[in-house]
């Protein structure tokens, strides 16, 4: 099938525009993630759409998700498959290759592979051509979007990838401007969570401070064994770590950082453990308010922190001296404090406790 073209930002401007204001305009990433879906939903024709924030250091989905016209039984098929199936247009792999938005069809052609995605997922519950996007600025992913037609639809064309490649900036601003408006770390004494799965994805047990730590998750429930529906991130780290054990070649690493319903941070990791002959055994997932460190790289992301303005933020963290500063950094009180201006100009404050305080206190009322 041959593909539409039209000039790059005509066939779509008005919708283009419409998602530019709806970035300007929202005040949580709920908000930001609805209006992106529906927008791009209507005006590319499609009749599923899955829509979230990913952690920008390791492009693992994190804090909030949109799902609509999508069977809940393709929840857990799809999520497996982005992490341990060895497929086409992994967002992963998008994000890591610089491809804003990409068709699977174009990509099966190209290739000349199959898709296990469209012929055991998309396929089995109705679905034909898809097109994904990645919402990425420089080495962080900030979200990523799935779209799909019934199937006997006609393809995505390459107004359409046009299109999401066009929003990507002003989506990717907004995301990292909501992140950066209310951080805060996660409580204090408490006890870090451990889940535990079985090869097969499944809940083999559940300590109760995990219960407790991801009651205040929501990204897209998925069943879990025993009973227990748990949130996906917590499958994500898994995968990752299951993939990771097989040998499977993966871009991501099995952590994610997460703001939950109350606000707080929590850091979840996955790891495995294996018998004596290296099989995988289970599959180890801890959760625990985040600290300072965990979200330290994050924060200077979206912040658009130098290398060294990163490593002038970490001793201010650490509350080292000017002098003691400048002598680890082997440059002059003057170049740091030069750093430090640009640090501060960009977090939108004039001294060190400002910065703190903004970065690391608990702000309810945000």
């Amino acid at each position: 099938m041959s593909l539409t073209t039209a000039a790059p930002g005509t066939q779509h401007a008005d919708a283009a525009e419409r998602v530019r204001r709806a970035c300007a305009a929202a005040t949580s990433t709920r908000e930001l993630l609805e209006a992106v879906g529906d927008i791009t939903r209507a005006e590319l024709g499609a009749d599923g759409s899955f829509v979230c924030t990913t952690d920008p250091v390791t492009a693992l989905p994190n804090a909030e998700a949109v799902v609509v016209g999508l069977p809940d039984g393709m929840r857990y098929p799809w999520m497996r498959n982005e992490f341990i199936d060895d497929d086409l247009n992994k967002f992963g792999d998008l994000h890591a290759r610089r491809v804003p938005a990409a068709t699977l069809h174009r990509a099966i052609a190209d290739s000349g592979r199959e898709s296990v995605r469209h012929h055991d997922v998309n396929r089995r519950f109705g679905f034909g051509h898809e097109i994904r996007a990645v919402f990425s600025q420089n080495d962080a992913c900030w979200g990523i979007l799935n779209l799909v037609r019934v199937a006997g639809e006609p393809d995505f064309d390459d107004a359409d990838l046009d299109f999401l490649a066009e929003i990507a900036e002003p989506v990717v601003e907004a995301l990292r401007g909501l992140v950066l408006h209310r951080p805060t770390l996660g409580p204090e004494n408490v006890t870090p969570g451990v889940v535990m799965l079985d090869p097969a994805g499944r809940v083999i047990s559940l300590s109760d401070s995990a219960r407790l730590l991801l009651d205040d998750l929501w990204l897209v429930p998925l069943e879990g064994g025993l009973d227990e529906v748990l949130p996906c991130q917590a499958y994500t780290v898994g995968w990752v770590a299951t993939a990771q054990a097989l040998g499977v070649r993966s871009p991501h690493s099995a952590v994610t950082r997460v703001q939950g319903v109350s606000g707080h941070w929590l850091t979840l990791r996955g790891t495995h453990a294996a018998t004596e002959q290296g099989d995988l055994m289970h599959i180890i997932v801890t959760i625990e308010p985040s600290r300072p460190d965990d979200i330290l790289t994050m924060l200077s992301i979206a912040y658009n922190l130098t290398q060294r303005e990163q490593e002038v933020f970490a001793e201010l963290r650490a509350g080292a001296s000017i002098e003691e500063t400048a002598a680890r950094m082997f440059i002059s009180p003057h170049t740091l404090r030069a750093h430090m201006r640009s640090l501060f100009a960009k977090a939108g404050c004039s001294s060190r406790g400002e910065l703190l305080s903004r970065l690391f206190v608990h702000r309810t009322g945000a």
